[in-house]
């Protein structure tokens, strides 16, 4: 990151929606933005802020990717395959982030709740993986509804 003082600009953090058709898509949007002609149906949306435990703040080293997933509540557990899934590239914390039927997974999906909400720092950049290193985190009130804000999390495990 290049300091603005210096004359040269600042990096900004990039937000990429990804069904997972398109993994690797290139269009890329600023820490909450959405480009135009995509721009979320107002309420049917879920958005909040990630931030990091200070206890992790040095396992982050600004290289890797933020993976924000929405799964289908199913009684205790995580879910199935995401329902919907944000990632965002050259981010730093806090982050806030906004989920919509913009980001669901399979077209024709509805983006309906309730949906359980984690993330996860993944260093190698592969939403299909998750290795040791990774740091981890969900809302601490799973499950949450379409319309909710407010739906903070804190990464606060890494993977081992």
């Amino acid at each position: 990151m290049l300091l603005a003082a210096c004359g040269k600009k600042e990096e900004q953090p990039q937000a990429i929606p990804i069904p997972l058709s398109e993994v690797g898509q290139t269009e890329h949007t600023h820490e909450g933005e959405t480009p135009a002609e995509q721009a979320p149906t107002q309420g049917a949306t879920i958005s909040g802020t990630i931030d990091i435990d200070a206890n992790l703040r040095g396992k982050f080293m600004g290289d890797e990717t933020l993976f924000i997933m929405a799964r289908v509540a199913r009684g205790s557990g995580e879910g199935g395959p995401p329902v919907a899934v944000l990632r965002a590239t050259s981010f730093r914390f806090p982050f806030r982030y906004t989920l919509s039927q913009q980001n669901v997974m399979m077209e024709g999906m509805p983006f309906e709740g309730p949906l359980n909400i984690s993330v996860r720092v993944d260093k190698d950049g592969n939403p299909m993986t998750r290795n040791s290193g990774d740091l981890v985190g969900s809302y601490g009130r799973n499950p949450a509804q379409v319309g909710d804000a407010g739906v903070d999390i804190v990464i606060n495990e890494i993977l081992k």
